[in-house]
């Protein structure tokens, strides 16, 4: 399995996340927030991936929304990694996709979450989607044990982004339309490790390549019944 802290770190990561969206726009209209990063709340995401440090061993895992709420206004997803009890805050406007929280297992006490506050939200994604695109974000990373409330740990990062490619991917049979976004992320310690990430158009995260792991998305389906449990 990935490494959970690098994988949730996946501040676009894991990555999160995560999408396959029933737009109550036209599905072809472009000027859809969820088109790149969909919120159907029956989505279901396979995917394939492996780490870096052992790239021969590969494992296949799932991904779906588990929960929405709104809060100051905003309706924000929560996107849901099983196999490693992540879960990737996302939400998407008019100017573009984001990710506000990032909440994952403490290692060895598994029952307890760490949950990690992004101030500002980072943007995955900027619209309107064109190659040559370019942002930059300061944030603050507030760490938080959120069942014991025993401590609060802050932590500042950068990440530099730009969306360097519009390619055409093959998945499941599907010809897709992607957009390959270049990602370097400087997580508090002063280094920019570059990382890549392909958003699918109707599907979402369909790939990424990081120093750490490397995932591309098998299939994308709406289920007919969500899954027991879920809102």
């Amino acid at each position: 399995m990935f490494d959970k802290k690098r994988v949730t770190v996946l501040i676009f990561i894991v990555f999160f996340i995560v999408s396959g969206y029933v737009s109550a726009f036209d599905p072809e209209d472009e000027r859809d927030p969820y088109l790149y990063s969909p919120n159907n709340m029956k989505s279901l995401w396979k995917y394939k991936g492996s780490r870096k440090s052992s790239p021969d061993k590969k494992f296949n895992f799932e991904a779906y929304i588990s929960d929405r709420y709104i809060s100051g206004g905003i309706t924000n997803y929560v996107y849901y990694t099983p196999v490693e009890s992540t879960r990737n805050v996302i939400f998407a406007d008019e100017t573009g996709c984001y990710i506000s929280f990032i909440r994952y297992p403490v290692p060895v006490l598994n029952f307890l979450f760490f949950t990690v506050e992004l101030n500002p939200p980072i943007p995955m994604m900027l619209y309107p989607l064109e190659v040559g695109k370019k942002w930059e974000v300061e944030f603050t990373g507030t760490i938080d044990v959120d069942v014991l409330k025993l401590f609060k740990i802050e932590r500042k990062g950068k990440v530099r982004s730009e969306i360097t490619a519009m390619e055409i991917m093959e998945i499941n049979g599907r010809e897709v339309k992607t957009y390959k976004v270049k990602s370097l992320i400087d997580e508090g310690n002063g280094v920019f490790n570059e990382n890549y990430f392909w958003f699918g158009k109707g599907m979402g995260y369909v790939k990424g390549d990081t120093p750490h792991y490397f995932v591309e998305l098998l299939d994308y389906k709406v289920r007919e019944q969500r899954k027991p449990g879920e809102r």
